[in-house]
This record gives C-alpha cells, structure tokens and sequence, in this order.
C-alpha cells in the first residue's frame, strides 16, 4: 500500500471520528452494529476456534475478539491494527482478558506470528493504487495462517463513499481456488456483502 493510500485511509477514519464517540462501530466504517454482528457471525463459522490462535488482521477496536470469546472461550485472540486510536481503545475494553494480544502495526509490513486461524473484517475494502493490492493480499494472508483463512468484501460499492471498494465474487473466488481447491464462497447473510473460507 503506498503511502497515499495510507494516509486516505488515516484521512478517512479521523473524518469518521469527529461525526462519531470513540468506540462507535461508524468509526471502523460500518453503517451499524447490526451488519458487524453478522459479519462476525459468518466469520465465525470458519472453524471450531477453541484451543486454536486466530489472527483479527485490521481488527479495529478489537469488538471481534469478545464475539469469538463468547462463542469459543479458550481461544487465543491476537488483534492488529494500524490506526493507534483503535488499538488504544481495544486495549483500555479487552487488553486484560486472558489470551488477547493487540498491537499497533500495519498488517502488510509487520512480521505477524503463524498462527491457526486469521480473520479479515473489511480490511481488504479500502480502494488502492495497486490493481493487483486484493489478490496480493488475501495470499499473503492464507499463507501466514497455518489452518484457514476467512475474509469479507463488497460486492457493491457504498453510495457517497469514495474510500470503498467491491469486488466481483466468482473472480475474487475464482482467485481463491487457485490457492486452495478446499474453499467457499458465502454471500446469503448480508446484502452487498459476501465472505470466502480457505483452508489450508
């Protein structure tokens, strides 16, 4: 992601934070907590994740990690985020729960730890300069997880949203199979909105 692309994304979420409180969902770009719920629903259905790490990539205020420790009590939820506002908040809610890591960094160049699982929840939305941004990034995410893969897009660009990007599902699936044969495609949970599991 080039430094532009960045700084828009920065621009995007500070415009966001003076409409919105800190820790409102509308901050992280979701229209309500209602579509975030179901987006975690789906994600969850990825696997079993109790006994199992799993990687929260652009995990925002980190509101994914007390879904899945409801659903799933001993799993080891490790969250990352670039935007230091979100990530000081997921520390101040759940930085003290036990088997929750959080750390400030950008999911591209950080060197992240293997682990079992990794989600991505509307980290692979943001427009980018390089056509290629969304496949490079979905293998580099189903390469750093050790099991499986789980992942979010649009399938219809926002009105008077300018940041967001969709993508057509059968190519971003059609892609997804030449990493994996062992994946699906999910778009019956939510309008304008589908999810791919990969699995190693």
């Amino acid at each position: 992601m080039s430094l532009l692309d960045t700084a828009s994304i920065f621009k995007y979420h500070n415009n966001l934070s003076r409409k919105f409180e800190q820790g409102d969902v509308r901050n992280l770009g979701w229209s309500n907590s209602t579509t975030q719920q179901l987006r975690f629903t789906m994600l969850s259905q990825l696997a079993d994740f109790d006994n199992c790490s799993v990687l929260d990539a652009g995990c925002g205020y980190a509101d994914l990690c007390v879904f899945l420790k409801n659903k799933f009590p001993s799993c080891r939820y490790y969250g990352i985020d670039q935007i230091p506002e979100f990530i000081l908040k997921a520390l101040q809610d759940y930085g003290n729960m036990k088997d929750v890591v959080l750390f400030q960094g950008d999911f591209e160049m950080a060197s992240l730890p293997i682990l079992d699982y990794t989600l991505a929840s509307g980290l692979l939305s943001y427009k980018n300069s390089n056509p290629l941004y969304v496949f490079e990034m979905i293998q580099k995410l189903f390469v750093g997880c050790r099991l499986g893969l789980a992942f979010n897009l649009l399938s219809k660009e926002p009105e008077n949203n300018s940041l967001l990007n969709a993508y057509d599902k059968n190519m971003i699936f059609s892609f997804c199979k030449t990493l994996t044969p062992n994946c699906s495609l999910h778009d019956d949970y939510l309008e304008n909105d589908y999810t791919i599991f990969m699995y190693h």
